[in-house]
């Protein structure tokens, strides 16, 4: 129900609830306001403590150096590997270098597999852990900034 209709005011104002927050639409210019407490954001809030909870900080910073080699590997893998199918598959070396760019963050379910693993698996599982949830956390903080570098490389960021 648009909000001029629910309150009686003379406006061209609309205001849904979405899955992430409201739309809010004035004049036929649709703005989203994902809102602070979207799920979204409170699952990403919930990944960043578990995985800081989850290792001691020394152990993170032993298993600093493997993670840093980790996630450079990975990021070089995805990219080789989109860069390789790249002719064939018709995309420009543009689109498959945002695509390698964009492929390169972890989702959670990495830090799930992680801890269960070291959860089954205790006479190796602190050496795995701590290199593992040392790339998460990199990831964590990079995966942001890598994908909206893959989207504005692609060209489907508007800033």
């Amino acid at each position: 129900m648009p909000a001029a209709e629910a309150t009686g005011a003379a406006t061209d104002r609309e205001v849904r609830p979405t899955g992430r927050g409201f739309l809010i639409r004035t004049d036929g210019a649709a703005r989203g306001n994902p809102g602070p407490a979207s799920a979204g954001a409170v699952l990403i809030i919930v990944m960043f403590v578990v995985s800081g909870m989850s290792v001691p900080l020394e152990q993170l910073m032993q298993g600093a150096v493997v993670a840093g080699s980790l996630v450079l590997g990975r990021f070089l893998a995805k990219l080789v590997g989109v860069l390789a199918i790249a002719g064939p598959s018709g995309a420009s070396w543009r689109q498959a270098t945002a695509l390698g760019v964009g492929l390169a963050p972890m989702s959670g379910v990495a830090l799930l597999l992680t801890l269960d693993t070291a959860r089954l698996f205790p006479e190796f599982g602190a050496a795995v852990e701590s290199a593992l949830l040392g790339s998460i956390v990199m990831l964590e903080l990079a995966g942001p900034v890598m994908t909206f570098a893959a989207l504005r490389l692609a060209g489907e960021a508007n800033q």
